[in-house]
Parts: C-alpha cells; sequence; structure tokens
C-alpha cells in the first residue's frame, strides 16, 4: 500500500488521542516512523494510578485494585480527568516548543492526556503548527479490547469487579471524548477490527491533510 506522507510544510506535532486501549500508541508510533517524526507518550509527563491488570502472572497490583476499588465509575473519570488537565502545562510547554523551535525535530505525542478540551486551548499561533487526531473506537470495541487485553474472561470474580471500573472509566471518557469533538469540530478517526496498521495511518495523515490545508 502507498503511504501518503506529504503534509502542510509548517506542520510540526501531530497530537493523537484518545481512551485506553484504542490502540494510539500503535498508531502514533507507525505514524512517527512513516514521517521520519520523533515518537513521545504523555505518560512520562505525569504519574497516574494505570491499568489495574497484572502484565505477567501474579495477582493485581494492590495500589490499583485500592484505587479503583475505593472510587465509582463517575469519579474515576472525574479524576483522571482533572489529572489529565493538570498536566496540560507540561503537554502544552513541550507542544509549544516542538511547534516553533525549527532546531528540534517533529513530534508526534500521543496519550490519553491530549484531551479535546485543553487542547482547543492552544494559542493561536502555535496552532498553526499543530494537527490533533482522537482515535475514536466505538464502545463495543472498547469493550472488547480491554476483556482481551486484561484476561477478563480468566479473572477471578473480584478480579472482574475491578476491571469493570476500569472499563466504565474508559467508556465514560469515549462517550465525553465523542461529545468535545463533536462540540468543537475537532478531527477524529473512527478504529474498527479489520484496518491494518498502515490503513490506519494512511487514514489518519488523509484526515491531517483534510483538517489542516
Amino acid at each position: 500500500m502507498h503511504i501518503l506522507t506529504e503534509l502542510p510544510p509548517n506542520l510540526r506535532v501531530i497530537l493523537i488521542g484518545g481512551p485506553s486501549n484504542a490502540g494510539k500508541s500503535t498508531l502514533a508510533q507507525s505514524l512517527a516512523q512513516t514521517l521520519g517524526w520523533t515518537y513521545q507518550p504523555t505518560d512520562g509527563l505525569g504519574r497516574y494510578p494505570g491499568r489495574p491488570w497484572a502484565t505477567s502472572q501474579g495477582p493485581f497490583p494492590p495500589h490499583l485494585v485500592e484505587h479503583y476499588s475505593s472510587l465509582s465509575v463517575a469519579e474515576l473519570f472525574d479524576d483522571v480527568r482533572n489529572h489529565y488537565v493538570s498536566m496540560w502545562p507540561k503537554i502544552n510547554a513541550l507542544i509549544t516548543s516542538r511547534a516553533t523551535d525549527l532546531s528540534t525535530d517533529p513530534l508526534v505525542l500521543e496519550g490519553s492526556a491530549i484531551w479535546p478540551e485543553t487542547v482547543v486551548t492552544l494559542d493561536s499561533e502555535d496552532s498553526e503548527n499543530v494537527a490533533a487526531v482522537w482515535v475514536a473506537p466505538s464502545d463495543a470495541l472498547l469493550q472488547q479490547r480491554i476483556q482481551h487485553v486484561s484476561g477478563f474472561a480468566q479473572a477471578s470474580v473480584s478480579e472482574q469487579a475491578i476491571i469493570q471500573k476500569f472499563m466504565g472509566r474508559a467508556l465514560l471518557y469515549n462517550q465525553h471524548m465523542r461529545d468535545a469533538i463533536k462540540r468543537f469540530g475537532l478531527a477524529a478517526l473512527a478504529v474498527d477490527e479489520t484496518a491494518t496498521v498502515a490503513e490506519s495511518v494512511q487514514r489518519c495523515l488523509e484526515i491531517v491533510k483534510s483538517h489542516y490545508p
């Protein structure tokens, strides 16, 4: 497949947002590789309780179990959104640096902290060199992916309850994100299980070109 790489000459930063397990990291890394740009996740800019399931055999991390057990789904969403808002000064500074300093490499910046309501506050001069695309899976696909990666079917009843809390937060994030995208007229990439990574990169670049001529 031919990958479209011709972008506006002034473009220096592409932001990739979306809920956890939407496929942001895979898309952003492949996009950066295709363009020859630097890739960076926002995770390193602020620590926050992550996915509650174990990444290898063993019990779920206790601090994550406590976090997800002690809050309702709505409280979990409010808490993580507030965290993303608190991260914005660091994210904004990084975007501004890469957008205006021609001595730095162009950047693909990815993470759930790329929140629509903060991105739209970018300074108008900086935003001329910045594009943003949100990965927007259906709720059904997002739920399916979280169940798969977390090993939900093999988890104990108590572990499934924790995973469901995380899933509920991710679904609520997805719904609020979609509402904000519609409200502000932002760019979204609908994802499905059949698209290859190369196809998703191509579609993302086409969206960038159409929204940021």
